[in-house]
């Protein structure tokens, strides 16, 4: 009996020493029993087998992420393979029937996280638009406001889901987006659209026959504890119509009184918009809602608004032919032969307005002080005069014996000419 013991002992002891053998070798290329790698069972696994394993998960790794909606985030990454194999051999396979209980990692990195979070999250975001009043189809009304899905603080984001991500299977960022101030049912905001649509229905004059568009009044609306005008967008407004209506410099097409089609420019003769003024009448038109009389005020004026500034009451001065012409109210009321300046003296071409008119004067200059009896001056210190002291006029006479720039006149002719003539007459010189 007791041999059998001995004998069954000795098998047993036999078999158990093969067994843990086996084990043995076995464990020399697995891992123990009840080994993790980053959360990952890899017990009874080759190193290789749990390199497969790891980067499955990377490879499977999402992140549910909401904003406005639901956004699935996956980025690539690269483990420590040195690491795993670290781990394995610092395993004692002779201690294999003991399981592990160790937490084991081999560090994940994920190199293009916040390029890809970049690229993915932050996409094509809308912003957020407050609640706003636009003018739309001949009257205001209110635009509803805009839930964007912008980050602000993208940072902070980031750096959440960053720690987020591998751990977790979900993470709402909702509460980091930017939310409306003002939204549709502000009270405020309702209870301004009367007043606009009062604005709306009402017409204002630029002048006599332009009328200043809504489209442009409703981009100076300011909304801020009542309504009110953006004047510097009113002022850039105003400087556009300035390069419309002022007229001084600009080329005029003009038909002499020889038929003769020419492209005149110069002088100061036209209409020049008093900005400061216009902008202040436009502004308190607006702001009062007050459309009487025309907005646009000049600090020149002109006869008309046609292309033809001067109307057809005007002076004509041909400085080839020499001779001058006086049309009021397009007919022709006087014309003479007339010696102008030439050289350096010569008589300035353009179109011009009449300074004022004075009977009798003393004409001053370099070497020369003159009297006239009718003094109309136009350009400065040049003007329209009678030159009792000549005997003829016209012709080629101001080639050799020209004025110091005026427009000489026979006496009679001036003395005509200075009664018709008044302060802002036009007189155009070609």
């Amino acid at each position: 009996m007791k041999r059998i013991v001995v004998k069954n002992a000795i098998i047993i002891f036999a078999v158990l020493s093969v067994i843990y053998l086996i084990g043995v070798i076995y464990y020399s290329s697995h891992f123990l029993p009840g080994t993790y790698i980053n959360d990952i069972s890899v017990g009874n696994n080759t190193v290789k087998e749990a390199e497969n394993k790891i980067e499955e998960k990377i490879k499977n790794t999402y992140l549910k992420v909401y904003k406005l909606d639901c956004v699935t985030f996956h980025t690539n990454g690269t483990y420590d393979k040195e690491a795993v194999k670290d781990i394995k051999k610092n395993q004692n396979r002779y201690m294999w029937f003991i399981p592990s209980k160790d937490k084991n990692e081999a560090e994940i990195k994920y190199g293009n996280i916040e390029k890809d979070i970049e690229k993915v999250i932050y996409k094509d975001e809308t912003k957020t638009e407050d609640a706003k009043i636009v003018y739309k189809d001949g009257k205001f009304e209110i635009c509803n406001e805009i839930y964007g899905d912008y980050i602000s603080d993208k940072e902070k984001v980031t750096n959440e889901i960053i720690y987020a991500y591998g751990k977790k299977d979900s993470l709402d960022i909702s509460k980091y987006l930017v939310k409306p101030q003002i939204t549709s049912k502000s009270e405020e905001l309702n209870s301004y659209i009367s007043e606009l649509n009062k604005l709306a229905d009402t017409d204002f004059y630029l002048t006599d026959y332009d009328i200043l568009p809504m489209d442009d009044i409703a981009k100076w609306i300011i909304i801020s504890n009542g309504i009110d005008f953006d004047k510097k967008k009113i002022s850039e407004y105003v400087d556009g119509l300035s390069e419309r209506y002022n007229t001084v410099g600009k080329e005029r097409k003009f038909k002499t009184s020889d038929n003769e089609e020419i492209v005149i420019s110069g002088g100061d003769y036209g209409w020049i918009v008093d900005k400061d003024k216009s902008i202040d009448n436009i502004y308190n038109a607006l702001k009062n809602i007050t459309p009487d009389g025309c907005l646009i005020a000049y600090e020149q004026t002109a006869a008309t608004h046609d292309d033809l500034d001067f109307g057809t009451t005007y002076v004509e001065v041909s400085l080839s032919k020499q001779h001058l012409w006086y049309y009021k109210d397009g007919k022709l009321v006087l014309e003479t032969d007339v010696v102008t300046g030439m050289g350096s003296n010569a008589t300035h071409k353009g179109v011009f307005a009449v300074t004022y008119t004075e009977k009798g004067s003393y004409l001053t200059g370099e070497g020369y002080k003159t009297w006239v009896d009718y003094w109309m001056p136009f350009d400065g210190g040049i003007g329209l005069h009678d030159a009792s002291w000549r005997n003829s006029f016209g012709n080629e006479i101001y080639k050799t014996n020209g004025s110091h720039g005026c427009v000489n006149m026979p006496v009679d002719k001036a003395a005509e000419l200075f009664g018709y003539l008044n302060r802002g007459d036009c007189v155009i010189v070609y």
